[in-house]
């Protein structure tokens, strides 16, 4: 299977790249043990999203897709990401813009 070079543009236009690359994020760090994605894919899912662990786990937040599938999926929003980000050099993401909405009043108290 090949993904369209445009395959991110919709789900970008629809989500925005912050929300997609925590899901997307969150999705690796959920089967990080799972080989078919790529040790870099994994490397940045872990800077970006640590997740939550035991019960706290939200599954309605993990892609269903297949991994291979999947694994290039990242890849390409990977690359959208720097791309936009070297666009934009001072709208660069920081780890807490990377949370969701339910979570940023709470990393504002700390």
């Amino acid at each position: 299977m090949h993904l369209a070079d445009d395959a991110t543009k919709s789900v970008v236009e629809q989500f925005g790249m912050e929300r997609m690359g925590y899901i997307l994020a969150y999705t690796l760090n959920y089967n990080n043990h799972d080989g078919r994605y790529s040790h870099s894919n994994k490397e940045w899912a872990d800077t970006t999203c640590k997740g939550e662990q035991g019960s706290n786990i939200r599954t309605d937040w993990i892609v269903r897709s297949h991994p291979a599938v999947l694994n290039g999926f990242v890849d390409m929003y990977r690359k959208e990401l720097a791309a936009e980000q070297q666009r934009e050099p001072e709208n660069r993401l920081s780890s807490s813009s990377m949370l969701p909405d339910r979570f940023a009043d709470q990393s504002d108290e700390n």
